[in-house]
């Protein structure tokens, strides 16, 4: 997540320092072909400004202050949603999502030659992810889980683009998986489609809203009005579906490269 505002200023060489303001830590990047003044936030919560060499520090507190509820506005957004973002350590009893359920997970060791992921419900009724690995480390988990996630996404993603394909009269040509960070579903001109098999971490209801979405795109390579018109005409409640999209896209954080 990142947040800038951008306004102009004139040019003019190449330091790096940092600034203390309203007990803020600013790094200012100058550079003499920058034309413009810029505030970053980045999700770290580390505030840059960039400007060209000819602005004075007094000139960078003027505009800092200028846009001081801009600022902190953006600060807060990024400190919210990095507290809604899971911490997933890869350990028993960790949450993750599962066709828009949380599941917990069940790490267990076993022989190399046994490793498996498998979906089974307990006692009381509830699912668990057990994770059978010869290797207890996060990383190797961690591809396990994604190994088992591609399996199920070959399962039954084809099966509901074809039907959803069907019932709405469309026809592609071909479909592919993928993870992606960028984006859950894109449409090319030759008809294929690609999804971001990470999407199984949503319901079959928001899954749903990807795939017309993609659809669509066979008619309108855009997201011009008459795109969206026909989105709205098979899926009414559209927009709600793309705020949940939206809301908990980071659920799927799970499945891509720890760092």
């Amino acid at each position: 997540m990142l947040f800038s505002f951008v306004f102009k200023k004139n040019k003019n060489k190449s330091t790096t320092h940092s600034l203390h303001w309203n007990d803020l830590d600013i790094l200012v990047v100058r550079k003499s072909h920058y034309r413009n003044f810029k505030i970053k936030v980045n999700e770290s919560m580390q505030i840059k400004v960039f400007c060209s060499i000819g602005i004075s520090e007094q000139d960078i507190f003027l505009q800092l202050e200028q846009h001081k509820e801009w600022l902190y506005k953006a600060i807060l957004k990024i400190q919210t949603h990095n507290n809604l973002k899971p911490k997933w350590n890869f350990q028993t009893g960790d949450c993750v999502y599962f066709l828009g359920h949380a599941v917990r997970l069940k790490v267990q060791h076993i022989a190399a030659s046994q490793q498996k992921v498998e979906m089974i419900k307990n006692v009381s009724g509830e699912y668990e992810l057990h994770v059978f690995s010869s290797d207890l480390k996060s990383k190797t988990i961690q591809k396990l889980l994604q190994k088992y996630y591609l399996s199920q996404a070959k399962l039954m993603l084809p099966i509901m683009v074809n039907r959803i394909a069907n019932k709405h009269g469309f026809k592609i040509n071909s479909l592919k998986l993928k993870l992606t960070k960028s984006r859950w579903g894109s449409c090319s001109v030759d008809a294929s489609i690609c999804l971001n098999w990470a999407l199984l971490v949503f319901s079959e209801h928001i899954i749903e809203y990807v795939i017309i979405h993609e659809l669509c795109h066979l008619k309108h390579m855009n997201h011009s009005a008459q795109f969206w018109n026909l989105v709205e005409e098979y899926l009414p409640d559209f927009k709600m579906r793309k705020n949940v999209l939206r809301k908990d896209a980071h659920k799927a954080n799970f499945l891509y490269a720890i760092k």
